[in-house]
């Protein structure tokens, strides 16, 4: 699990330092607000990720998929509701900003999930070594 951890930890820091650094012409504060979209989102996929390892439907909580939804929302009040934005300094971010997260997002979900499986090959990173098989933790 660490090995995962640390792998999305550095993914997600070059994925939103790229998107920083592409806004920054654009600006300090969309520069802010895309990173902090995507550091929200990219930690959302992991969480479906971490459930998926477990073969827990994302339909399994109706309070963690209301949780999701609520958090995406007040994401998007934020940046998109003007006086929120000033509190947080941060501004509207455009469609290719949207288009970037999505797509690293599904890349991330498709990578972490790639890393699961080769990480189940190797003994030493096993489920059945570390004992975690029957047990449902991970």
């Amino acid at each position: 699990m660490w090995v995962e951890i640390l792998i999305f930890g550095v993914v997600l820091t070059i994925a939103t330092l790229i998107i920083f650094y592409i806004n920054l012409p654009e600006g300090l504060n969309e520069a802010r607000a895309a990173a902090f979209m995507a550091i929200i989102v990219y930690e959302l996929v992991r969480l479906v990720n971490i459930r998926s390892d477990h073969k827990i439907s994302c339909g399994a909580n109706v309070w963690l998929v209301l949780a999701i939804a609520s958090s995406v929302l007040m994401q998007i009040a934020i940046v998109y509701i003007t006086p929120l934005a000033n509190l947080f300094e941060i501004s509207p971010i455009d469609t290719f900003d949207w288009i970037y997260i999505a797509i690293t997002s599904l890349l991330m979900f498709w990578m972490l999930n790639l890393v699961d499986r080769v990480l189940n090959t190797i003994p030493l990173f096993s489920d059945e070594h570390l004992g975690q098989k029957n047990s449902g933790a991970k």
